[in-house]
């Protein structure tokens, strides 16, 4: 699941992850989040904490705690919650433009790990 309201690096990010056989599904809206992967239970969320409205440490302890999903950080490179990502149990951070190898690797990684 990606939840970014950058829509050119959503898209290209989500077809790049369709290329290579992952089911996608694309949200704009960060107070959707929680309640989307509830009923989706993705096999990880790939989420950009500057978004309006959204609350990195709140929603990570939500999906972290209750649902026990993945969730990596999309942050811009100007972005301002770089000093505050330590407390929010993501699992991993990238830096946007997202380069799609380096993205692959953690995904895969995350995504084995939480299957153990």
């Amino acid at each position: 699941m990606i939840c970014d309201t950058d829509l050119d690096h959503s898209f290209t990010l989500e077809g790049e992850l369709k290329n290579q056989h992952y089911d996608v599904v694309n949200i704009t809206d960060a107070s959707e989040l929680v309640g989307v992967a509830q009923s989706l239970r993705p096999s990880a969320i790939l989420v950009n904490p500057d978004m309006k409205g959204f609350n990195e440490n709140e929603v990570c302890r939500k999906i972290k705690g209750n649902m026990n999903i993945p969730v990596l950080l999309l942050l811009d490179r100007n972005s301002t919650h770089r000093a505050q990502i330590g407390d929010c149990q993501a699992d991993d951070v990238l830096t946007k433009p997202t380069e799609i190898g380096n993205l692959l690797t953690l995904l895969k990684k995350h995504i084995a790990v939480n299957q153990l």
